[in-house]
């Protein structure tokens, strides 16, 4: 697997394991987030998500990825 990185400023990554906690699907958050897709709401709902906790948007990616000790994402 090739390292993707890590996050840029004001940019918040969530992991949210698969069923069998293997690979992470990547979704991303922050300052630079999209509102939203332009004059598609309902394709907009099915991407963005709001955290129930920290009331934080994110956009759900679909990547599935892997995160190393170092915290670098694969």
């Amino acid at each position: 697997s090739v390292p993707l990185g890590q996050p840029i400023a004001n940019t918040t990554l969530k992991l949210v394991y698969d069923e069998h906690h293997q690979k992470d699907e990547l979704y991303i958050g922050g300052l630079g987030l999209a509102r939203g897709y332009l004059n598609a709401t309902e394709l907009t709902h099915t991407k963005f998500i709001t955290d129930d906790t920290t009331n934080e948007r994110f956009y759900t990616t679909g990547d599935l990825v892997t995160q190393t000790n170092e915290g670098l994402l694969c």
